[in-house]
Formats: structure tokens, C-alpha cells, sequence
């Protein structure tokens, strides 16, 4: 049984960017996250890419849509990786990925 406790909910660009930001500020043992959004809008890649362009990734992200992986290299040259998994959907597929890779959960509306 998979057990999910605490999730974050976004419906807007500016709670997607929190949510985004708050998750890579966390220690270093939070290494994942998966997003499901269904319409899988391009705000989570422009997310990033503001961030990045900001120079405000603290470590390397790597963003996985499907079988494409986004990579945006930190600045910073102690610094470690996050993955964030961008899915459309609760399926089977993302329901074994949360089960092996003990991710927070993030649903964006």
C-alpha cells in the first residue's frame, strides 16, 4: 500500500512557483518530487528556467516529463541533485515510481 501523508496543491503560477522553490530549498535528503498536472502546462519547465536564469537554483535539477530529462546545472560547485518528475496522471506507472523513489507529492490545478 502506497502512504502519502502530506502533499502540496498549486492552482496558480505563483503557488507552482513556491511550491517549486520550496522544495529545492530543502536539505539535501529530499532528493524528489512528482508533480501531477493534468494539462501539463509548460509553467513548471518555465519555473525552472526563470530560476536558472535568476541564478537562484541552489543545486542541479533534473526535470523528467515522460522519457525526456531537462538538466539545469547549478552554479554552486558543492551542490547536489533534485529530480523532478512532471506526470499527467495518478497511474500505475507514477503510482510504482512513488512507491520506489519515496518522492513528496505536489498536485498543480
Amino acid at each position: 500500500m502506497l502512504f502519502q501523508s502530506d502533499y502540496w496543491l498549486a492552482s496558480n503560477y505563483a503557488e507552482k512557483l513556491e511550491t517549486i522553490r520550496q522544495f529545492l530549498d530543502m536539505d539535501a535528503g529530499i532528493k524528489t518530487i512528482v508533480i501531477i498536472d493534468r494539462n501539463l502546462t509548460d509553467d513548471t519547465k518555465g519555473i525552472i528556467e526563470t530560476l536558472k536564469a535568476d541564478c537562484a537554483l541552489p543545486q542541479t535539477v533534473h526535470l523528467v516529463i515522460g522519457t525526456t530529462t531537462n538538466h539545469y546545472a547549478s552554479d554552486e560547485p558543492d551542490s547536489h541533485t533534485k529530480t523532478i518528475h512532471l506526470r499527467t496522471a495518478l497511474d500505475a506507472e507514477t503510482i510504482q515510481l512513488m512507491r520506489e523513489e519515496m518522492p513528496i507529492l505536489a498536485l498543480f490545478l
